[in-house]
């Protein structure tokens, strides 16, 4: 090899060794792929529904507010129950207060179905898995007006707020949180069935009343 040929081997060889790695910086990464339910959380401020429903750029945020006051009430009338059932010494007061909060829970029924109605007929909601998935939350509130004329304890009637609590709680996680992630990340994930998937519990059915 002449020197000539030498030089300019070594001049390519050490162009490399500083180029490469210069290069392998500016390649963009592939986006890795999400899987099923994956990210859902990530769009969203942290604090569940609160801390949601103070940020005006987030989509159904009308909707949102009004599913946060029902929780409010489920959350308020639950306390009361749970209080309730404690009293033990004066039947009178206790059966005076049962029918105060039956008919509570009556006029929190009816709430929730018309805010169920309007969410249905809205026309901000697009497609139909929110509607379909409202409109069954709707029935299972109607199934509970008809139950709640026929009972006469306080742990049916505790039983009878949980389990619609626990409705709304499954339309909000399992439809609406994942159609709003949608929307803001401009994600859509074919095939995916919420009602199989790990999502974040956006409603809190457990946590402190907001």
């Amino acid at each position: 090899m002449s020197p000539k040929s030498f030089f300019l081997f070594c001049f390519l060889g050490l162009a490399l060794v500083f180029w490469m790695p210069a290069f392998a910086q500016t390649i963009p990464a592939v986006p890795k792929s999400l899987s099923v339910g994956e990210g859902l959380s990530k769009g969203f401020p942290s604090g569940g529904l609160e801390s949601i429903t103070t940020k005006p750029e987030i989509p159904y945020l009308e909707e949102l507010k009004q599913i946060q006051s029902l929780k409010k009430s489920y959350d308020s009338l639950r306390k009361e129950l749970k209080e309730l059932k404690e009293i033990t010494a004066d039947s009178t007061q206790r059966d005076s207060l049962f029918t105060l909060a039956k008919e509570r829970s009556k006029a929190l029924l009816e709430q929730e179905s018309k805010k169920l109605e309007s969410l249905i007929q809205s026309e901000d909601i697009p497609g139909e898995e929110i509607k379909n998935a409202s409109k069954n939350t709707l029935d299972r509130v109607k199934d509970s007006k008809a139950r709640l004329e026929k009972i006469n304890q306080i742990g049916e009637l505790e039983s009878l707020v949980d389990q619609n609590n626990e409705n709304l709680k499954a339309l909000t996680n399992e439809w609406i949180m994942p159609k709003l992630e949608e929307q803001i990340s401009g994600i859509v994930q074919d095939g995916f069935d919420p009602r199989s998937a790990e999502l974040p519990d956006f409603y809190g059915k457990d946590a402190p009343i907001l």
